[in-house]
């Protein structure tokens, strides 16, 4: 035992200053909609130091709460770490589009993971459903594309999203699979109004990548740093429910204008010029026409008068 305590007590050491924290999950909450007073948990958030998750459900709470969507989302990636936003975020780039387009968006980097005998989208859910009174809950999982049923509707419901746990080999194809069915899904809501609580319900099961080198890591950077979201901003003012109502008359024909037209004005001689010459030649040919054959029927008509009348005097 003497021999275990001077081995365990360095080693205590060396994992309390190892940069990656296997007992935390990383997670983002947006809004598309603006749900003030929501950043000020972001300012008070040290990324060096695990969330409790306490404090991430009274986050998640709040933002369910505080403004009301047509859909709430919940996503679960098992066994998703923080070194995953930052190797795979080129191929997470329908997730990093939606989240630019919130109003109101929170990144934490390390929380601490929920327990397996309590489920935390459960709980989330649960309160969503007696916050808004959601009669409606849909569940993908399986064959994500299949067991979506899309709908048209505009009554708020509850979308769970539970993918398999993050292989130890092959993570790009799995995380391009997550980020398409997380685009098929979202693309499919008849409102963009949506909420999204995204995050891992568990450890992985061994540390995959190795953060040594890789700096601070941080959740989509070039988003959360963006100076407009230092503040609260409303980015989505336009309201469908607004927008309904009939078109503005537009006549495919607006009339005549009231202009005075003439034959010898300048501007129409200079043209139609070769039109009205084509026509004026055409015109006096065709008279000229007619002109010749009407008096070569009267000059046959005479002569034949004429004939006759030599016969009768014969």
């Amino acid at each position: 035992m003497h021999v275990s305590w001077w081995i365990l007590v360095p080693l205590s050491f060396v994992l309390a200053d190892f940069p990656v924290s296997l007992g935390s999950v990383p997670a983002v909450l947006y809004s598309h909609k603006l749900c003030p007073g929501l950043l000020d948990y972001q300012s008070n958030y040290d990324e060096s130091t695990t969330l409790p998750l306490s404090s991430f459900v009274e986050v998640a709470e709040k933002l369910i709460s505080n403004r009301r969507s047509d859909a709430f989302v919940f996503v679960n990636i098992p066994g998703l770490t923080v070194t995953d936003f930052t190797i795979y975020r080129n191929i997470l780039g329908s997730l990093e589009y939606y989240v630019s387009k919130s109003s109101t968006a929170l990144r934490f980097e390390r929380v601490e993971p929920s327990s397996q005998k309590n489920d935390l989208f459960d709980e989330l859910i649960f309160h969503a459903t007696e916050e808004w009174e959601i009669e409606d809950h849909i569940v993908v999982n399986g064959n994500h594309t299949e067991t979506f049923e899309r709908y048209i509707d505009w009554r708020p419901r509850t979308i769970r999203i539970d993918f398999d746990t993050v292989p130890l080999v092959n993570r790009r194809e799995y995380f391009v699979y997550c980020d398409k069915i997380i685009k098929h899904v979202l693309g499919q809501l008849p409102s963009a109004e949506h909420t999204m609580i995204l995050t891992s319900l568990s450890l992985p099961p061994t540390q995959v990548e190795s953060e040594a080198g890789l700096g601070t890591l941080r959740i989509f950077p070039d988003v959360f740093e963006d100076p407009e979201r230092s503040s609260d901003n409303e980015k989505n003012h336009q309201n469908v429910l607004n927008n309904l109502g009939f078109n503005e008359f537009r006549p495919k024909f607006s009339g005549i204008a009231d202009e005075h037209l003439s034959v010898f004005d300048p501007e129409f001689l200079s043209r139609h010029y070769h039109i009205l010459e084509l026509v004026m030649v055409t015109t006096i040919g065709y008279i000229g026409l007619q002109l010749f054959l009407l008096l070569r029927a009267r000059n046959t008509r005479t002569a034949k008068e004429k004939i006759s009348a030599k016969k009768k005097q014969q």
